[in-house]
């Protein structure tokens, strides 16, 4: 080989050199934004599990307290049919306190007429 060629490949091979020094340094650079990408999205699924268990624990206190008023509302309609056979009772025997309260004016205006007659 001669000294040209020897000279013009080594020219070649320094300039490829040169090219791949730079597409490493690009490939560098790029490794370090993909590393940064890639933590960047390791914090936002860490936050977004974070938010997820506040939303879970959320959910179950919202759920139990939905139970609770659910057997609040029937102890209160059992409370409510209870009242509402004590009422009903209640007017049974005003009704018939009414009877009797009638029978008794009765008799006693009957008894008032009969002594009115005879005096």
């Amino acid at each position: 080989m001669s000294a040209d060629k020897l000279e013009a490949r080594v020219s070649d091979l320094e300039h490829y050199f040169k090219m791949l020094a730079e597409m490493a340094s690009r490939h560098d650079a790029r490794n370090v934004e993909l590393n940064q990408s890639f933590q960047t999205i390791v914090a936002l699924l860490q936050r977004h599990d974070e938010r997820l268990d506040e939303v879970r624990e959320a959910q179950l206190d919202t759920d139990q307290r939905i139970t609770a008023l659910v057997d609040a509302q029937i102890r209160t309609g059992e409370a409510i049919t209870r009242l509402t056979e004590r009422v009903d009772n209640l007017a049974e025997n005003v009704d018939r306190l009414t009877g009797r309260v009638d029978q008794l004016t009765e008799t006693v205006d009957r008894y008032i007429e009969g002594r009115n007659g005879q005096s």
